[in-house]
């Protein structure tokens, strides 16, 4: 977005933390750091990912099934979460598995054009298990506490899309600028 590397730029030089929130949950931390820095933002330290917030429901020495990329291992991993083969997802949870989502995002940007998201994809396992799954990415209340935990419970958010961040910015007490 045209002047978006200044606008960081300007916040931080005022003094103000800046966080990088996002729902897509498939790349490691590292990855998404690369990438902004590629774009001349220095992210380093300052992502969040809907893969660490969800991490942040499992305890220490669970088990999981995961069915996601190599970000939601990270997270879980980085958490001291045993990671167990992959049967079935809806199986599993029939078999009464917790069903956690990272996001319930219904598709997901690619240039060329719109892809089925992540809500998409959980919201099959939930309707073949018949369990309504817990989701821990924005705009939901485990993303705003991992935000708070880092920043604080007050500050301002900009995003892209209203239902996702605009709602965030609710949940997390934050002002919105879209």
């Amino acid at each position: 977005i045209p002047g978006s590397v200044e606008a960081v730029g300007t916040l931080r030089r005022a003094g103000c933390p800046v966080a990088f929130v996002t729902n897509n949950s498939s790349q490691p931390v590292g990855a998404v750091e690369a990438k902004l820095a590629a774009m001349g933002v220095d992210a380093a330290g300052a992502v969040l990912t809907s893969a660490q917030a969800a991490a942040t429901l499992v305890a220490p020495g669970e088990r999981a099934v995961v069915c996601g990329g190599p970000g939601i291992r990270e997270a879980l991993e980085g958490r001291g979460v045993e990671l167990v083969g992959s049967p079935p997802a809806d199986g599993t949870v029939r078999a009464g598995a917790r069903l956690i989502g990272t996001n319930d995002d219904p598709t997901y940007p690619t240039s060329e054009g719109p892809i089925p998201g992540g809500g998409a994809l959980l919201a099959a396992v939930a309707t073949a298990s018949g369990v309504e799954p817990v989701i821990a990415g924005k705009p939901y209340a485990p993303m705003a506490d991992l935000l708070a935990e880092r920043l604080g419970t007050t500050g301002g958010m900009v995003g892209d899309r209203p239902s996702t961040d605009g709602r965030f910015a609710a949940t997390a007490g934050y002002r919105l600028g879209l």
